[in-house]
């Protein structure tokens, strides 16, 4: 059986041997300007510029705009529940919580008020009635 594999050569025409044994590494350095390396890394950063430039753009905020909702409202304010007690440490108002839940109603324990004192809020619809419960008047 004959071997039909082409040798290789070198573009002048002559045979390139391949010498058998040890490999050895070519350990040049290479220059900083060598290829296109500058210009791949001056297309990556020119690549991160726009697209910061543009995500910046597109998420501005417009004079007169909607403010943030951490700025929004009365700190005072707690939608659907009302207060139904203000006391000065949490222990009180983990009683006022307990007292009212034994009474079966819901009740909850807030201090995001502007005084920073403990709230006990119960929801609206429930608010007279732990009133009555708590003794409490309005």
């Amino acid at each position: 059986m004959r071997d039909t594999r082409q040798a290789p050569y070198r573009p002048g025409g002559t045979l390139v041997q391949a010498t058998r044994g040890v490999s050895r590494c070519h350990t040049d350095s290479v220059p900083l300007t060598h290829g296109s390396l500058i210009l791949e890394v001056l297309i990556a950063f020119a690549t991160i510029g726009v697209l910061a430039f543009v995500l910046r753009w597109t998420f501005r905020r417009e004079p007169g705009g909607p403010t943030p909702p951490s700025t929004l409202g009365d700190p005072d304010d707690f939608g659907l529940l009302a207060t139904v007690a203000i006391v000065d440490t949490r222990d009180e108002a983990i009683r006022v919580r307990a007292l009212l839940g034994e009474a079966g109603i819901r009740a909850s324990v807030s201090t995001t008020g502007g005084d920073r004192r403990y709230r006990v809020l119960v929801f609206g619809s429930e608010l007279d009635r732990a009133r009555r419960v708590g003794g409490w008047s309005a």
